[in-house]
């Protein structure tokens, strides 16, 4: 990750590709709880949500781009 894309179906084809290089048979994949489209079809394909969480600010919340699909993992953002 992260996964940046102009939309939906690139960032499933990304995805596609790096599942496909990848040789374990597990894969984790943090969306942004803004991409529930994509969540939508990881879930048809067999991916489970496994747990939520919340992110909190003090002030204003960034506004992520729309080309953030996926991030890298919690611990980085």
């Amino acid at each position: 990750g992260p996964i940046v894309a102009p939309d939906q179906s690139a960032a499933l084809m990304l995805a596609r590709a790096a599942l496909g290089a990848l040789p374990a048979e597990r894969a984790i994949i943090d969306l942004p709880a803004s991409n529930r489209a994509l969540a939508d079809v990881l879930e048809r394909l067999g991916f489970v949500e496994t747990f939520a969480t919340a992110r909190m600010y003090r002030g204003a919340a960034p506004t992520a781009s729309q080309s953030l699909q996926a991030i890298s993992t919690m611990e980085l953002g």
